[in-house]
């Protein structure tokens, strides 16, 4: 008989790094998740609950029947189906302050998605005025996003981020190195990169289909390529694969921006491409 421990977590999206960074620090819970015994069931109790709403437990707790009956959360949590979720362990060369600018470990636990630019001023900015209440953090959100849109330079990515460079050790043990992502050579000043994980971010406001649709939206041909010693360096997706599925658990994350204003209004998204770790 298979033994499998379910662990409820009630929280956020950042919840869930936190509870496996806790369990890995010991070594017999560390050696249950990697033998994969132990799993999670995200109850939605955080601002966006994306990880909730894409494991099926919804975008909100109220409402919903397991909230005041003990007995059919415990009967749901057993009876839920088990999905694979591939998570990034992420290194960050440099000193690395939380939103009240503690020091911490340059070495985080990645599960669902990363934003550079925009996205993380204002997700640091909510951070540092969070309050308890679900709707506050959203007025909050979008208050500081116009701030930051209007006023901050540190908001684009170019300032930022130079290239995204997948890494692949060959059988011979070299190192080879693929631009998936020439900033320099984009066809326009996105002020925003977004790594998703899942197959959609900030609240649901990124859509699962958003990946998807975006496929129509790729870089300008003519700025996508350029020569760097005898290998072709693209800047659109350039996986082997046709159909560049979106999936959580195939060690590949999809790179996407934001290019303009009208862009994080409607949360449309240009591709920079899909790359695999470690990148």
């Amino acid at each position: 008989m298979t033994v499998r421990k379910i662990v409820a977590i009630m929280g956020g999206d950042g919840s869930l790094a936190t509870t496996v960074k806790f369990l890995r620090s010991s070594k017999i819970t560390n050696l249950a998740l990697i033998k994969g015994k132990i799993s999670f069931a995200m109850l939605p109790f955080g601002t966006g609950n994306d990880g909730a709403q894409v494991f099926g437990w919804g975008m909100t707790s109220e409402g919903e029947l397991w909230l005041s009956n003990l007995e059919e959360l415990m009967r749901d949590i057993i009876t839920s189906q088990t999905e694979s979720l591939t998570m990034w362990n992420v290194l960050v060369d440099g000193d690395v302050y939380d939103a009240h600018k503690n020091k911490v470990e340059n070495r985080i636990l990645l599960c669902y998605y990363f934003n550079i630019g925009l996205d993380a001023l204002v997700g640091l900015g909510v951070e540092r005025n969070r309050t308890s209440r679900r709707c506050c953090n959203y007025i909050l959100y979008a208050i500081i996003g116009v701030w930051k849109l209007m006023f901050s330079k540190e908001a684009w990515i170019k300032q930022q981020v130079s290239k995204v460079v997948s890494l692949k050790v060959g059988n011979n043990g070299e190192l080879h190195r693929k631009v998936v992502a020439d900033i320099d050579k984009i066809q326009s000043c996105p002020f925003n990169m977004v790594g998703l994980n899942l197959k959609q971010a900030f609240g649901g406001l990124c859509k699962p289909g958003t990946w998807k649709q975006s496929k129509t939206k790729l870089m300008d041909p003519n700025k996508a390529m350029r020569r760097q010693g005898l290998a072709i360096v693209e800047t659109s997706c350039d996986e082997n694969e046709s159909s560049l599925e979106q999936k959580i658990d195939d060690d590949k994350m999809e790179l996407m921006c934001h290019e303009k204003l009208q862009d994080y209004v409607d949360f449309e998204l240009s591709r920079y491409g899909q790359v695999r770790s470690p990148f």
